[in-house]
């Protein structure tokens, strides 16, 4: 019997006779913002060193008087600043220095956006000479606000919102593309919008608009180009694929001329935003299909070309839309959510983007936590405690004993450590790893699905 061999049996028969502690649940529920029945954060906003969440509702005739709510402590604690605010829906909360706009969903309201110059102390509705209707999205930049609205179509203030016209040149033509929350978005001085024949853009403060050749997004019906929800991520452009067609992203690097499928890992999944934290890219989804089983957020940490599911801790509720995530904000270190008709959820972003990081607080004896997430897909991270510096070593076999990482990573300082696991080379299966710091030895098993 040889020396691996032996050793892996030991590894399988010491995860039997020792009991692992439970794995610790990274997403967290806030005690203190509970949205209630058919009730979604449907977007976040930042301003004045205060965290913004717009409220929705999963009924398009169900509307609230609980709208937008403010948190000062990084989304520790949360104040109801609703007040002014006509009962609906939120669609869409957009803050540019110190001003906010907000866009409603009420279907019995002709004009149904406000702004809010004070971090959400007052409210002022928003009038214009013509019906506007719903407000879907919303960009403002530089006293330049664009809405796309229904049944008013695109319109446009130039005066920070005082006054608003439907005239857009080039834009105008263009027909629109409902259903999404961010139509908009800008890069350096260029503005782009998302639209039923694919991305324009504008690179004279939207006076004009131009619509480019958009090769490589498929077509929907009528020859519309599923074109849906649009980000910008350092200088490429960020495509949601649409309802009923592909699902995942879609990006381009010379400003929609061309485009490029990005991960099958989202294929068929609907991305309703996009958050960058570090190195990493964050996306929550819906599910083209309706089944919630799939749905979540999701982790990148190579510029999309994969991702990782990060649902362990959220709750899968019986109702529908359940896991539909349509809104995600970075605060501090902390990553939050909203789940449909339950609560806020933080998650410390620390302990899953970070591969090696420390507490000041020095513990009493050693630990390591079971790998999180587990089962994973591609990466998984070990949690541990330190009591002295240690020298540390890993060590992952497969079923057959043999040998598929061995990694010694050097001396860790006392304190909580991490250190992740990239078994983006292997296939799906059981695997069992064996940590070693200094004297401490510990084993456990880990469950790969591709």
């Amino acid at each position: 019997m040889t020396t691996n061999l032996r050793l892996f049996i030991a590894i399988v028969l010491s995860i039997i006779i020792w009991p692992l502690s439970t794995a610790f649940s990274q997403w967290e529920r806030s005690s203190t913002f509970t949205l209630g029945p058919n009730k979604m954060i449907s977007s976040f906003a930042n301003a004045g060193g205060y965290i913004f969440a717009g409220l929705g509702s999963g009924s398009f005739i169900s509307f609230t008087d609980s709208i937008v709510f403010r948190s000062g402590d990084g989304g520790e604690s949360w104040e109801n600043i609703s007040a002014g605010i006509h009962p609906a829906s939120a669609m869409t909360l957009k803050a540019w220095e110190d001003t906010l706009y907000l866009g409603l969903y009420d279907i019995f309201a002709v004009q149904n956006m406000y702004k809010s110059t004070d971090h959400g102390e007052n409210w002022e509705r928003i009038s214009a000479d013509f019906q506007y209707g719903e407000v879907f999205s919303i960009l403002n930049y530089n006293q330049q606000v664009f809405a796309f609205t229904d049944p008013g179509g695109w319109i446009r203030s130039t005066d920070n919102g005082a006054s608003w016209t439907q005239s857009i040149a080039g834009l105008d033509t263009l027909p629109s593309k409902p259903g999404a929350f961010n139509h908009f978005t800008y890069k350096g001085e260029n503005f782009y919008v998302s639209t039923a024949k694919g991305v324009a853009y504008s690179s004279n403060n939207g006076d004009n608009w131009i619509l480019p050749a958009n090769s490589g997004l498929p077509a929907f019906v009528d020859g519309r180009i599923t074109a849906d929800n649009l980000f910008t991520i350092g200088d490429t452009l960020f495509l949601s694929g649409a309802h009923l067609s592909e699902g995942g992203f879609f990006i381009s690097t010379n400003d929609g001329e061309s485009w490029t499928f990005l991960s099958e890992d989202l294929r068929h999944l609907f991305p309703e935003t996009l958050v960058r934290w570090q190195g990493s890219l964050f996306t929550g989804t819906d599910n083209i299909s309706y089944n919630d089983s799939t749905t979540g957020v999701f982790r990148s940490d190579d510029n999309g070309d994969t991702w990782q599911s990060m649902n362990e801790g959220l709750p899968r509720l019986p109702q529908a839309f359940s896991q539909n995530i349509n809104a995600l904000q970075v605060a501090g270190n902390k990553l939050l959510t909203g789940i449909y008709g339950d609560a806020l959820y933080n998650y410390s972003l620390d302990s899953s983007v970070t591969s090696i990081s420390a507490t000041s607080q020095i513990p009493e004896d050693f630990r390591l936590q079971p790998n999180f997430p587990n089962p994973f897909n591609g990466e998984t991270t070990l949690a541990f405690e330190l009591t002295t510096p240690q020298p540390i070593s890993l060590t992952v076999y497969n079923t057959l004993g043999q040998i598929v990482m061995n990694r010694e990573t050097g001396i860790f300082p006392a304190g909580q450590q991490y250190i992740r696991i990239d078994m983006n080379a292997q296939t799906t299966g059981i695997y069992f790893y064996h940590f070693r710091a200094g004297e401490n030895f510990r084993t456990g098993k880990m469950l790969l699905l591709r």
